[in-house]
């Protein structure tokens, strides 16, 4: 018979401690002591002496955000910060901070919105890193990949605060890190029961509704939990007539269980998890018949979870799933991912490639995109793709990617097109200028030392600038991208200069690209040159972060991506630009005119050497700003200010948007303050020519 309950809140709870401070292993007791201490310090308007690492999810819905919030404490263990999380702005009508969903069972703050509140105007707020592993970049290996897997992540001086924006479960890379990897060790195989139970609890109205379900339907009981994502019936996971494989395999584990509980008496019962009410009519005519069927009756539940009430049926749901005996889940859905790896239960995994299910050999999460760990210059076939990456992918058909080493060539026999699934497109990842010219470049290594030069590669930017000018954008794009690839040849010694040269050559070819799309009559055509560009864009902020215009320009495609997620990433570049601006404009201006005054031939400056003086890392690409009509630094500033305080707007940050507009109202003069409704534009012409310049 078919069994279901209200799941109304009782006084019954699960205790929010879940272990005692001193049973806890040793690493996890530092880390709550330095968390601690350095919220504190801000607190009291001190300089904390751990930086922070910031996880922001960049999508999906409650598997996505507690994967990627617990990921965020094994950064920080492993590289000795302190992690908060930061939901503004993720999905429109949803919750904006983790604490309105989950408390930390020893009183830790976990919100980077309220941590930075404490002391706004610390410096280190203002020199964040940006580290991006997003399902739209994630194959690139000029991101987070490279970085995450053989790197240190060490901490600057002038880099207090390291931004993740992602949608995964990083720790799997952070793990396969030879130089980080160790320092996960003394918290075993069960990682991710290890770090959720230190980090995050539901709240407590969500604890005593999993308890009061549990005590009057579960205990007592051998439950067999079954999670099946359907993402609002779309094909997205599982195609219809994959269904049937939940049925076969829910009615195996029920035969074995039986005979492995017959001496204990318990009795066999199904919980049911969905997200469809299909699913579940379905559910009931096949498994109802053998045994009871449990599922927790929520009528305001929607597919995609939405507000507070949405969210907190969802965890009730999850945590009831943790607390089952064993578990049967959808193949690729964090959801299911959660559950088991909180509760330490290695599930059988339903996958349509393989037609059976299976179990894998752990019951820690998957990272969806764990095979962009083959892109990294550090990449270790025999340490890095092990049976517990190897992720058991769901329908051969569907659209969800997977990122099983094993399964590919199964999936390639069954059906070739399912390849892209697994690459996700990662040989599109870099603009087509530089993909083009790539092969040419194969034999590179015999190329003399002396054959590419610096020189050289001012010699071809400058070429480039002058067919960009001439509007002859194919030919500035070749250039640009030749430029790219022999800066890159130069990097073998860390120059930094070589990367500026590098960055210069992008954010050329995203230039071509950009102003090549207005002369374009179609809107494919338009579209697919405003992809490139944007590739262009993302691959120079890799090598020079601090660009002004390429900052700009990168806020503007993402709020072009449309949502209230791409605004609030739209928000961080336009920040990044006007911290840069503001420093020049406000802070540094007078130095420079000492140095430029102090030094003879001071106009021999170059821009970026200028900008050394005065703000560090941030470069202007233009060194000609009076050359562009009604283009000057306070007009760009302003620019930049009406960008920001839209996006933030967009994304629900009302009060952050007041402050920008405030703060432009104060500090830029009242005759370009008139110019207010004249910028603010999706593209802007002018800041995409001053990133054509290169730096001479």
């Amino acid at each position: 018979s078919s069994s279901s309950s209200s799941s109304s809140s009782s006084s019954m709870a699960i205790s929010p401690m879940t272990c005692a401070f001193e049973s806890l292993p040793p690493i996890l007791q530092a880390y709550i002591e330095r968390h601690r201490a350095a919220v504190e310090a801000l607190r009291n308007h001190r300089y904390p002496e751990v930086g922070f690492v910031v996880m922001q999810p960049s999508g999906g819905g409650l598997g996505n955000r507690e994967l990627v919030s617990v990921s965020g404490l094994a950064v920080a263990l492993a590289t000795d910060r302190v992690a908060l999380v930061d939901w503004y702005g993720v999905t429109a009508e949803d919750v904006s901070d983790i604490h309105q969903m989950y408390e930390n069972p020893y009183g830790l703050e976990l919100s980077f919105p309220k941590v930075r509140a404490l002391w706004e105007e610390w410096s280190g707020w203002k020199s964040q890193k940006m580290l991006v592993f997003d399902s739209t970049n994630v194959y690139d290996e000029r991101w987070g990949a490279e970085e995450l897997v053989c790197t240190e992540l060490k901490e600057e001086s002038e880099t207090r605060v390291l931004r993740v924006v992602t949608e995964q479960y990083i720790t799997s890379l952070v793990q396969h890190n030879p130089k980080l990897s160790k320092k996960l060790e003394p918290l075993g195989p069960a990682l991710y029961q290890s770090l959720s139970k230190v980090f995050v609890v539901p709240i407590e109205s969500v604890r005593a509704r999993v308890e009061k379900f549990y005590t009057e339907h579960m205990e007592g009981n051998y439950v067999i939990g079954i999670q099946i994502r359907r993402a609002r019936d779309s094909g997205h996971f599982f195609l219809w007539e994959d269904q049937h494989l939940f049925w076969d395999c829910a009615l195996l584990m029920m035969k074995r269980a039986l005979k492995a509980n017959e001496s204990l008496g318990k009795k066999v019962i199904f919980f049911l998890a969905t997200d469809s009410e299909l699913v579940r009519g379905e559910a009931a005519k096949t498994l109802s018949q053998h045994t009871t069927l449990l599922y927790v009756d929520m009528d305001t539940r929607e597919p995609d979870t939405r507000g507070d009430e949405g969210w907190q049926n969802a965890m009730v749901d999850n945590y009831l799933l943790s607390k089952c005996d064993d578990l049967l889940v959808s193949g690729g859905s964090t959801f299911g991912y959660v559950a088991h790896g909180r509760s330490d239960i290695i599930p059988m995994v339903v996958s349509g490639i393989h037609h059976r299910c299976l179990r894998p050999v752990s019951a820690e999460p998957y990272n969806i995109a764990h095979l962009a760990i083959k892109k990294v210059s550090c990449f270790d076939q025999r340490t890095m793709l092990t049976p517990q990456t190897d992720m058991i992918c769901s329908s051969v058909k569907s659209v969800h990617s997977c990122a099983s080493h094993s399964s590919e060539k199964m999936a390639e026999v069954q059906e070739a097109k399912i390849k892209a699934n697994f690459e996700l497109g990662s040989a599109l990842n870099s603009a087509k200028a530089y993909l083009d010219l790539r092969p040419k470049y194969s034999g590179r290594n015999t190329y003399s030392d002396s054959s590419i030069t610096e020189k050289a590669i001012e010699g071809l930017l400058t070429e480039a600038a002058e067919h960009f000018f001439r509007q002859e954008f194919s030919k500035a794009r070749q250039n640009y991208a030749k430029a790219a690839l022999d800066a890159e040849h130069l990097m073998t010694d860390e120059s930094k200069r070589a990367r500026i040269w590098a960055s210069a050559a992008y954010f050329g070819v995203a230039a071509s690209y950009l102003m090549g799309s207005g002369s374009e009559s179609s809107d494919d055509k338009q579209n697919q040159l405003l992809r490139e560009g944007m590739k262009a864009l993302y691959t120079g902020l890799h090598f020079n972060p601090n660009a002004v215009e390429a900052n700009i320009l990168m806020g503007n495609f993402m709020e072009m991506w449309g949502g209230t997620p791409r605004s609030h990433f739209g928000a961080q570049f336009y920040r990044r630009a006007l911290w840069c601006l503001d420093n020049f404009l406000f802070e540094g201006s007078e130095e420079i005119e000492d140095n430029d005054s102090s030094e003879a031939g001071g106009e021999q400056y170059t821009m970026y050497e200028k900008h050394l003086q005065w703000a560090e890392d941030c470069t202007l690409m233009s060194t000609f700003l009076d050359e562009i009509e009604n283009v000057n630094l306070e007009v760009l500033y302003l620019t930049v200010g009406v960008h920001l305080e839209r996006a933030l707007k967009k994304s629900g940050r009302d009060d952050e948007s007041l402050d920008i507009r405030n703060l432009m109202e104060d500090t830029v003069s009242h005759e370009i303050l008139k110019l207010r409704t004249k910028v603010g534009g999706v593209m802007n012409p002018e800041i995409i020519q001053m990133l054509a310049q290169a730096p001479r």
